[in-house]
């Protein structure tokens, strides 16, 4: 009798072994940085990178206005109405046809379990007065748990889990809170959720209702027993190269577990891959499963043939399990120092060989739509969630060769606004052109920067006659923010050096 309950019992306990998991927590931010006035109802920005989900782009249904309000937010007008000024007495109800989407999905053998959403609520002077969140999971039918946490005396939770704005407000306000953990519905999930962020009781029809720095917090799991690709990283950004030359070498790892198949690593070019450092390079390679028990390193080489941007992705595949990393890059022509920013892709990279590079803080700099004389250019700010944040963020040229030129003289327009510290323009003959700048020499311009008017400024006359003999030489941006000194906000374009 024991032998048999032992024999039932055993394909039992090998169930169990089967479905032990393991959790790796994440937090994934929208902070809207893309959006701009007219870019639409989706947000054109980059999504967040967790592993083990994919995050969509958050949408704006067809019923509200078809433009942000404001750069920077999602923040759009045409909400239904219900609210008078100065009262606390609403005439309006939910509209579910009027909302804010967007989707996170599970990846292959991953479930996905929901801790916590935070966000900011701002509202314009005849803006909504009363917001709420719901799921798929329901079909959309209840408001998630709602609560205000910090405490905000400009909000509040009334009955229903339905958030509450003062009509006092119009700023940008911290604190609303959704508290997922203890909804089973959204916990283990293994197919994609999505959440409508609605509006109502506006108190007029230009009313608007913005959400910015929208987190999610929880944690994916996957299932032991399944087959599992396991990466090193989710992105590599190679830093500038010259055209019709290969970067330095990059590198991740890969493992596989429960694999039945042969792992096939594949990418597109200027991307390259190899399997042995200075070995032979393609756009495929093919690892026996064996060979990724343990971590394994792979090669990958970036040789722009272009001046321009490059977007690929390194996809490894086994079977029907697969993962993939992100490749980018910039192909710079080594000759060229003109500037204009105009093909960066907004909320993206500055492009054009220079790089972002956040010493200090989540802040950097990136394509912007507003640059100069309406083309693209490139911004920064320290301001984010309703305070100046700490920032030390440089915006650093490619390698630059002036010694052929006779008189060369450094040129830029730039433009600033709010409060807080100027710029500096410095340069450096010893940069490596991708680590942190605080590791080299670098010598201030003493460039002019222009007041906090928001006014275009054509800064001009910086001669780097000194610096000909070098056989290369970086300028840099570096802008700084703190929570005393303030959070300006400054925006470059057309960084030119010219032979007098």
């Amino acid at each position: 009798m024991t032998k048999f309950v032992l024999n039932l019992l055993a394909p039992i306990l090998l169930v169990l072994f089967a479905e032990t998991v393991s959790a790796q927590a994440f937090t994934a931010i929208y902070d809207f940085s893309g959006v701009a006035t007219a870019s639409g109802r989706t947000d054109p920005g980059a999504v967040p990178i967790a592993s083990g989900v994919t995050f969509g782009s958050f949408i704006a249904s067809a019923t509200v206005g078809a433009n942000s309000s404001a750069g920077g937010r999602f923040s759009f007008p045409g909400w239904s109405l219900g609210a008078i000024t100065g009262s606390d007495v609403f005439t309006g109800g939910i509209n579910t046809a009027q909302y804010y989407e967007v989707t996170l999905t599970p990846q292959l053998n991953i479930e996905l379990s929901l801790q916590r959403v935070i966000f900011t609520l701002q509202r314009s002077g005849t803006g909504i007065r009363q917001y709420s969140v719901r799921s798929s999971i329901d079909g959309y039918a209840a408001n998630l748990p709602a609560s205000i946490n910090p405490a905000n005396v400009n909000l509040q939770v009334v009955a229903g889990n339905v958030f509450q704005v003062s009509d006092a407000t119009t700023a940008a306000e911290n604190g609303s809170r959704l508290t997922l953990s203890g909804t089973t519905a959204l916990q283990d999930l293994a197919t994609p959720v999505t959440f409508r962020f609605y509006g109502w009781n506006a108190e007029g029809t230009g009313g608007t209702f913005s959400l910015d720095n929208v987190s999610f917090s929880g944690s994916t799991t996957t299932v032991m027993g399944s087959p599992v690709i396991t990466l090193s990283t989710a992105a590599i950004n190679f830093p500038p190269a010259n055209i019709n030359t290969s970067s330095a070498d990059s590198t991740f790892t890969v493992q596989g577990e429960n694999l039945t198949e042969q792992i096939t690593i594949s990418t597109t070019a200027p991307f390259s891959i190899s399997d042995a450092a200075n070995g032979s390079y393609s756009t495929s390679l093919v690892i026996p499963a064996a060979d990724v028990a343990a971590p394994k390193t792979v090669y990958l080489k970036f040789t722009p043939s272009a001046a321009t941007p490059y977007n690929g992705n390194v996809h490894v595949v086994s079977g029907i399990t697969y993962k993939d990393i992100t490749a980018t890059g910039d192909g710079i022509d080594p000759a060229n120092l003109v500037f204009n920013f105009n093909n960066c892709s907004s909320g993206g990279g500055p492009g054009l060989g220079f790089i972002s590079y956040s010493v200090i803080g989540a802040q950097r700099w990136a394509c912007s739509n507003f640059g100069n004389s309406g083309t693209r250019g490139v911004d920064v700010n320290g301001f984010s969630g309703g305070v100046a944040l700490d920032n030390e963020d440089w915006l650093i040229s490619p390698a630059l060769t002036i010694g052929s030129l006779n008189l060369p003289i450094f040129s830029f327009y730039s433009r600033g606004e709010f409060s807080g510290p100027s710029l500096q323009l410095l340069v450096s003959t010893d940069y490596d052109g991708s680590s942190n700048p605080n590791t080299a020499t670098w010598t201030d311009l003493q460039a002019n920067f222009p007041p906090l008017t928001n006014v275009w400024t054509f800064t001009d006359g910086i001669n780097l006659t000194a610096y000909k003999s070098f056989p290369k030489i970086y300028i840099g941006f570096k802008y700084t923010s703190a929570g005393e000194l303030g959070a300006a906000r400054w925006t470059l374009d057309d960084v030119t050096v010219n032979d007098r």
